[in-house]
């Protein structure tokens, strides 16, 4: 997995003591892989990670050393940097080398030090890859992790009430906050330099992967084959190193992807997760069959919730907010220590929706930026009002919300600039994120989506082109008709194809669909367990609601307590997911983060 820790201090006994104690913070529990480690006169720099990952680190004879975790494909070459070439271009060109960085393609972060002078550190330019930090009087510690933080004796690692507030609101905040008052996090296409001479420390913000791009392609002929062309790169470049395994959902970015590999010589092993009566495996099969491709279905695997949830909330991977808790793929073993291609990030590269028709006043913090963009699957913001009614967090609520229209007003006043920017800041980072770095303790994510030329490439396009995926639709459909033809199987959609060539489909579908059902009823095994999910958010709701006892200062508990009974019920029911129910997973998450939060305080000595 891509977990490290840094930290540089005038103590170096310090330093070191720092990282021993919490390195293994950053990592679920009883997680054991490979390990490392660079140090200098005053720093030091522990990693913890699974073979699968990509790691290199070179250290010059002056004690300087540069770390690279991930892969880090130049925009111009389509080679991958080596930590020798990192270390060279930020010991030679300084600043100019950290936004040359910020074009580097695919899921990475990286830290150099240089000598006994500055230290270095950044990620990929979608912010993909998480790095937490914080200043003390005379060190700066670097981590992928906030418990690992907590070491350090001036970090705060009480809750921020605005901070909170941003996660429960948005499913994981887009600014630096974090939920602990000490901690920060890297935010998107920036980086940092901390000048241990000085003790100074300095954020960059640099440019966002096709905010400058202009629109040079009109038509959508020739979109199609811009887009074509631009994808079939992008895999190019992303798939250098062989792909073992792939991520196939039954909708169209995966599908896609898959069949560009497909056609530049990869060939791996498909896995379609949940149980196979489902749509989306069935007709993520006949993809697999169709391009002579092996393929299985994961199941739903059978694990102890409390065991999951601790695990969970013991990383603190909550960059991506709390309602993420069901994606845990350790235990399939297919996908173990494997570069596994996924269409993760390519729906929002191709997304857009007539935003300038809908408000044609373009006014920049309109409710249809801030609700439809940035809130849609995080708690409420009425529901939040209703709930959170007490100091502090009433105060805390204004605050972040302030803080999302200032944020916004920077934002580019053209409507699809601002529609991009909100995507990409609001949306990708806290779901796509959050799901890769979790699961990259076990497999590593190939995503030729996070590809700096593929975005400008996409972007140099209009936007008329892009609405409603149409773009992307006909390209697959031009490209290759019979994977087209087989019906789409979103989550909660009804089974579409984009073109019809067999309608006997549909019917040999239905017909698979109650076999499998059979089987898996009246066939037990152990690997299957359709209610797997299910009691992770039961245990959450569980602790949320112990919480409440606990809250007088925090919340309306009555009102709390009714919201959590009515998420748990709609659980137990199987009932259709709607926006109210994302609303109150977000509420629960939240509480039993807390719950876990005042548990590790009363233990400690």
């Amino acid at each position: 997995m891509p977990s490290f820790t840094f930290i540089t201090s005038t103590d170096k006994d310090h330093a070191k003591g720092l990282l021993d104690e919490g390195i293994e913070c950053s990592v679920p529990q009883g997680f054991s892989a490979d390990r490392g480690v660079l140090k200098n006169t005053h720093s030091h720099l522990k990693w913890h990670c699974g073979a699968h990952a990509p790691v290199e680190h070179t250290q010059a004879s002056d004690g300087s050393y540069a770390f690279l975790i991930g892969d880090a494909i130049a925009d111009t070459t389509d080679e991958y940097l080596s930590a020798e070439e990192l270390l060279t271009m930020v010991t030679e060109h300084r600043e100019k080398a950290k936004a040359r960085l910020m074009r580097y393609s695919g899921f990475f972060a990286w830290v150099v030090v240089i000598a006994e002078d500055c230290v270095y550190c950044g990620s990929d330019p979608f912010g993909f890859f998480p790095v937490y930090y914080f200043q003390g009087k005379d060190s700066l510690c670097i981590s992928t992790s906030l418990n690992t933080l907590h070491a350090h004796p001036e970090y705060d690692a009480s809750v921020d009430p605005v901070g909170f507030c941003r996660y429960i609101m948005e499913n994981g905040c887009s600014s630096d906050r974090t939920l602990e008052k000490s901690g920060k996090r890297l935010n998107i296409a920036e980086s940092l330099c901390y000048n241990a001479t000085s003790g100074t420390l300095r954020t960059k913000q640099h440019v966002l992967p096709g905010h400058t791009t202009s629109k040079s392609v009109h038509s959508l002929e020739d979109a199609i084959q811009h887009s074509v062309d631009a994808m079939t790169k992008a895999v190019n470049r992303h798939t250098q190193k062989p792909v073992e395994t792939c991520l196939l959902s039954g909708g169209l970015d995966s599908r896609q992807l898959l069949e560009i590999a497909h056609g530049l010589g990869q060939r791996p092993k498909c896995v379609t997760l949940g149980p196979r009566h489902s749509y989306e495996s069935i007709h993520a099969r006949r993809v697999a069959r169709r391009l002579g491709l092996k393929w299985e279905c994961s199941g739903s695997y059978s694990e102890q919730a409390e065991r999951l949830l601790n695990d969970e909330l013991h990383l603190l991977s909550l960059g991506g907010g709390f309602n993420g808790m069901m994606f845990w793929w350790r235990n399939i073993e297919t996908l173990r220590g494997k570069r596994c291609l996924t269409g993760l990030f390519l729906d929002l590269t191709f997304s857009y929706i007539a935003a300038e028709n809908t408000h044609p006043s373009a006014q920049i913090d309109d409710g249809f930026a801030r609700n439809t963009l940035i809130y849609s699957f995080g708690v409420l913001p009425d529901t939040y009002k209703e709930i959170f009614n007490k100091s502090p967090y009433k105060e805390a609520l204004i605050t972040a919300m302030n803080e999302v229209r200032g944020e916004l007003e920077s934002y580019s006043s053209d409507p699809n600039e601002r529609y991009w920017q909100c995507l990409t800041r609001y949306r990708a980072r806290s779901h796509h994120g959050a799901i890769i770095w979790k699961n990259a303790f076990y497999h590593w994510p190939i995503m030729p989506a996070l590809d700096v030329p593929l975005t400008e490439a996409i972007r140099s396009i209009q936007t008329h082109n892009l609405v409603d995926r149409k773009l992307q639709k006909e390209a697959l459909i031009k490209k290759c008709p019979e994977l087209a033809s087989i019906p789409l199987a979103g989550i909660g959609q009804k089974p579409q194809p984009l073109i019809h060539i067999n309608d006997k489909l549909d019917k040999f579908a239905k017909i698979e669909r109650k076999y499998f059902r059979f089987i898996e009823k009246y066939i037990k095994t152990n690997r299957l367990d359709k209610r797997a999910s299910e009691r992770i958010w039961l245990e959450a709701a569980r602790r949320a609601h112990s919480t409440l006892n606990d809250s007088n200062q925090l919340l309306d508990t009555e009102i709390a307590a009714k919201r959590i009974l009515s998420f748990s019920n709609r659980i137990s029911s199987s009932k259709s997911i709607s926006r109210d129910h994302y609303s109150s997973a977000l509420l629960v998450g939240g509480l039993s983060w807390i719950d876990h939060k005042n548990s590790a305080f009363k233990q400690q000595p």
